[in-house]
């Protein structure tokens, strides 16, 4: 994440947020199929857990 400057999302088809980052804080999605313990260790820097959805626009 560190090598990608700016604000960012990571999803998956348009359905599932995995992670996004607002003004340099990286927050992960709070589920464990997503994030499991073995994933959550490959990441290095501070981070908080917090579920995102798309919305739809009208």
């Amino acid at each position: 994440m560190a090598q990608v400057p700016g604000d960012a999302v990571l999803h998956f088809q348009s359905e599932t947020v995995w992670l996004v980052r607002l003004d340099g804080e990286p927050s992960l999605s709070e589920h464990g199929d997503i994030w499991p313990p073995s994933r959550l260790a490959a990441i290095s820097s501070p981070y908080r857990r917090k579920n995102y959805e798309f919305s739809d626009q009208d």
